[in-house]
């Protein structure tokens, strides 16, 4: 899991939430990250609210950071920003990534299902909140929020 986890200070800018920061992790924009994501904020979350809706929250972080590594360009140093805070019974979470691609994906032949497409779907029904800004050094930030439940 350390080989994709980076000390670089690329990517920070200021968060926009107002609670405390739980935790903030540079992961390096390849596939891997998405499975390091995952296992990082899921343990995170776990070990101070157990309450929180893993599952989604999981499910979420994945949608956001997969989008980062396939739609935008990494930050300096190859690296994306996951960040994660708490603020009024709820999780707020920040994906900072290097701003949007030079090139969209290829476009695919008509005859293939729809194999892709539905992480934002997924993202607008399983969060409170959720949208993205783009940042005065370049940089672009995806967010989302959750209940913590009970």
């Amino acid at each position: 899991m350390t080989e994709h986890l980076r000390e670089a200070a690329a990517c920070r800018t200021p968060p926009r939430f107002s609670g405390p920061l739980l935790g903030e992790v540079d992961l390096a924009a390849t596939p891997a990250a998405v499975r390091v994501a995952r296992s990082y904020i899921r343990a995170l979350v776990a070990e101070r609210h157990p309450g929180a809706a893993l599952d989604d929250l999981t499910l979420v972080t994945s949608e956001v950071v997969t989008n980062a590594i396939v739609h935008a360009r990494p930050c300096p140093g190859g690296t994306i920003l996951l960040t994660v805070a708490h603020s009024g019974g709820r999780l707020h979470v920040e994906v900072t990534d290097g701003g949007p691609g030079d090139t969209g994906p290829p476009p695919l032949p008509a005859d293939l299902p729809d194999l892709g497409g539905r992480g934002l779907h997924l993202v607008e029904a399983l969060t409170t909140a959720h949208g993205t800004r783009r940042n005065p050094d370049g940089t672009a930030t995806s967010w989302f929020e959750l209940h913590l439940g009970a």
